[in-house]
């Protein structure tokens, strides 16, 4: 799964996230696949949409700490963890 992807191919979550935050009033679920997320894209999204936000999907992401997950999670309205 790792290192199959070019570097260059446009992966960074940061343009998505702005657009989202703007755009998409009535957005309930995110899922980004194979993206760099890094803590301030998740505090962007988290004060964006935090609010209507009910399931947030990062599968085979990178670069964001625990930091994050916790801004985004006392930004939703609900949230819930799933192992």
């Amino acid at each position: 799964m790792y290192n199959l992807i070019s570097e260059d191919w446009g992966r960074f979550l940061k343009p998505w996230v702005e657009e989202i935050g703007r755009s998409f009033r009535c957005l309930k679920v995110v899922h980004f696949r194979r993206m760099i997320v890094t803590d301030e894209d998740l505090m962007v999204l988290g004060c964006g949409r935090g609010e209507g936000l009910q399931v947030l999907k990062l599968d085979k992401c990178s670069g964001f700490s625990n930091d994050g997950l916790l801004h985004i999670s006392r930004s939703c309205m609900y949230w819930f963890l799933m192992v």
